[in-house]
């Protein structure tokens, strides 16, 4: 079947009812399967998520420019280096009334709970003594009628896509482990996952992005994000090299890492510096996290970000800011949850003169989230290699 069919058809299933029967679900995994398989897994995520779109199943409709006129309140701007989102989706992700109401979420939705405590890390599938937080993950097949789940192998792994409802930017999607595990670096798995997915999309314009802090659709469960968006940090030159070790730091508020690799054995090797690194830092204090991020250049090359964070009160979201910064953040695409908020960062605000002030200052907002640079100039010894 030519490509072109192929996304017809995938378009055409359950237009006219936009419900979405588990024979039709099949169908679409089916035919998006075929076409990553012939286009690359990107062109399939893509036309996925416009599927999901056109069913009723995404809240918003990103774009790459200012749309105050759009019904769906999805705002985007261009702040010097940043792209400033504000989505109301993103404060109405755990809403499960609201969910259920603008049909995303099933009336009688049935939940997976995970433990409250992370040792050992559990899951029950009714709410009880010890398990009363709702994993979004895990309770995707049961509680969200329209969610098309994709599964994928990567590392000989099994994930799964599923669209994010409360999107970011255009065909977002989070992907999990299929056995829940908690949120945090795994040793070189987390870089090896990362890297063949972006094998498997076929498709510079994706970024893909982790965090670290325990954000996202489950608190706890393993997952990355990955959506058609640009993140500026990739953009940033580089201020420092590391010797040997390929790892450079750049040009950004708060300290930033990044390894260019190809396939193959070097990007092992690569990667086995890198996730040395990374645990240098995780080593150093309990309190230290990270965020990750990935992305494909047109010439094939991976790039891999890394971003030491701490999880500790005050390093979570900047003082002008309401809500936690995570990867996306973190990484340049900067979503701001409330309405007032980001236009009093993009000077909307002050151009009304409501109130009398300039705009924050975005650059320092991240500055301030940044670990202290003693931690970073001891991290940055473990390196052990002078400056070329």
């Amino acid at each position: 079947m030519a490509n072109g069919k192929v996304v017809s058809e995938i378009m055409c299933i359950g237009r006219d009812t936009r419900t979405l029967t588990p024979s039709d679900k099949r169908r679409i995994v089916t035919l998006v399967e075929a076409l990553a398989a012939k286009k690359g897994l990107g062109k399939a995520l893509t036309t996925l998520w416009e599927k999901q779109k056109e069913i009723g199943f995404i809240l918003g409709t990103p774009c790459t420019r200012e749309n105050a006129n759009d019904r769906s309140q999805f705002l985007c701007r261009k702040v010097g280096r940043y792209w400033l989102i504000h989505s109301p989706a993103r404060k109405d992700r755990g809403n499960v009334p609201k969910l259920k109401r603008v049909g995303i979420m099933a009336k009688h939705a049935r939940f997976v709970y995970e433990s409250d405590d992370v040792n050992p890390y559990l899951h029950h599938p009714v709410e009880g003594e010890g398990f009363t937080r709702k994993c979004h993950l895990c309770s995707a097949a049961g509680a969200f009628p329209k969610e098309v789940l994709l599964p994928i192998e990567l590392g000989k792994a099994g994930f799964l896509y599923g669209a994010n409802f409360a999107t970011l930017g255009h065909s977002h999607f989070t992907l999990w482990t299929e056995v829940p595990i908690l949120q945090k670096y795994w040793p070189m798995d987390s870089l090896r996952w990362l890297c063949e997915h972006g094998d498997r999309l076929h498709c510079a314009e994706y970024s893909t992005f982790f965090n670290g802090l325990g954000a996202g659709n489950s608190l706890r469960h393993f997952h990355y994000q990955t959506l058609r968006e640009p993140l500026p940090v990739f953009d940033a030159p580089c201020s420092r090299n590391f010797g040997a070790s390929g790892i450079q730091r750049l040009e950004w508020p708060m300290p930033v890492y990044r390894l260019v690799v190809t396939r193959g054995n070097k990007r092992l090797a690569g990667l086995q510096r890198l996730d040395a690194f990374i645990l240098a830092w995780l080593n150093m204090a309990r309190h230290n996290t990270l965020n990750l991020a990935h992305r494909k250049d047109d010439a094939k090359n991976t790039h891999l970000i890394f971003i030491p964070r701490l999880d500790k009160d005050g390093y979570h979201h900047p003082k002008e800011i309401t809500n936690d910064f995570a990867g996306c953040e973190v990484c340049g695409r900067i979503n701001v949850e409330n309405r007032q908020e980001w236009e009093q960062v993009v000077g909307l605000a002050r151009k009304r003169q409501e109130p009398r002030q300039p705009p924050p200052d975005v650059d320092k907002m991240l500055r301030d989230i940044g670990p202290p640079d003693k931690a970073i100039e001891r991290l940055e010894s473990s390196l052990l290699v002078k400056d070329r």
